[in-house]
């Protein structure tokens, strides 16, 4: 009787060590995709950053191109006279 409950309380022992093992790779793999989404979002604030520097590249070209086609069409008239 007494081998018996000693037994089980063995089986209870294992037990509780696999679902403490079981909650351990559980937290760990939680870890992972938190540090996953931690990079998904260093990702896209950097991806936001480069599209912000592409359109203000894009603003400045446009205003370079404004201004020398502004001198070409000022140039012009006093060319022809």
């Amino acid at each position: 009787m007494f081998e018996l409950s000693g037994q089980m309380f063995e089986l209870f022992g294992r037990m509780f060590e696999l679902f403490g093992r079981m909650f351990e790779l559980f937290g760990r793999m939680l870890e992972l995709f938190g540090r996953m989404f931690e990079l998904f979002g260093r990702i896209f604030e950097l991806s936001g950053r480069m599209f912000e520097l592409s359109g203000r590249m894009f603003e400045l070209s446009g205003r370079y191109v404004a201004s020398s086609s502004r001198l070409t069409i000022c140039q012009a008239p006093n060319l022809l006279t």
